[in-house]
């Protein structure tokens, strides 16, 4: 394309950035010690929801499956870029804007809704492989509490463990006719995304983790844009000040941080 108007120069001219090394220079910078975007990109189960911008992993997952040498590290140059948060500031709310939609959790009440964040796809992308890599430095973290995080089999083994209990000291004895020697109580987070302080999940990731700076500050340095449908034609749009974003591999290990 050919610019020939002053105005039009003058408004690409904000957009464009300083230029960074030549890719060659680069190719082989991972991520961490560890990382490589496109084993990430090929464990990604396709077919997942498309993101805001109607961008879908599967894009990427036939990138990287053409098994062609020059895509592979292209991709991992502008990962790379992402995660160092090098990227151009216009395309920057790409990487904090979501899509909002809900489920309904009761049939009979429509005011139960469950609702559902969907990032950009290149943002599920980065926020799984940094999540996948630095598994086993947030398990570490969240010692001796965690039974999750880096943790093989945990969640089963706590689920299972309850189930046990709850039989033996329970169901057991109400067979027989005797009294419960336990109690059971299960509690649930409130909106519990919405609810964490980025504040606090900042400090953190500051003191402890702080090879991920640039990425968090890349997800939650400014409110995002909640993209949300009023109706079936009229869309509006909320900003997310707080919290963590729904529908982000990242999100779950924040709040659990």
């Amino acid at each position: 394309m050919i610019l020939t108007s002053t105005l039009s120069i003058n408004y690409i001219l904000p957009l464009s950035q300083t230029p960074v090394a030549h890719l060659d220079r680069l190719r082989h910078k991972h991520l961490s010690p560890r990382g490589n975007i496109c084993q990430t990109i090929r464990h990604i189960t396709p077919h997942k929801a498309t993101g805001v911008n109607a961008d879908s992993t599967d894009s990427f997952i036939d990138l990287v499956y053409a098994n062609i040498p020059q895509v592979n590290d292209d991709l991992q140059y502008i990962f790379n870029q992402i995660y160092i948060n090098n990227i151009p500031p216009p395309i920057k709310h790409f990487f904090s804007d979501v899509y909002l939609f809900c489920l309904h959790k009761d049939p009979t009440d429509a005011f139960k809704l469950r609702p559902q964040g969907i990032p950009t796809a290149m943002r599920r992308i980065i926020a799984r492989h940094v999540a996948q890599y630095f598994k086993p430095k947030f398990a570490g973290y969240l010692l001796p509490y965690n039974f999750a995080v880096g943790i093989p089999q945990g969640s089963a083994t706590v689920i299972n463990a309850i189930q046990f209990g709850i039989e033996k000291y329970i169901s057991n004895n109400e067979q027989q006719g005797l009294p419960p020697t336990r109690a059971a109580v299960f509690l649930d987070l409130s909106n519990m995304f919405n609810n964490i302080s980025r504040v606090e999940f900042l400090d953190i990731i500051s003191a402890s983790f702080p090879e991920l700076i640039p990425l968090i500050q890349l997800f939650y340095d400014s409110p995002g844009a909640v993209h949300y449908k009023l109706n079936i034609v009229k869309w509006a749009t909320l900003f997310m000040e707080e919290g963590s974003t729904q529908g982000c591999p990242l999100s779950p290990i924040l709040a659990s941080l």
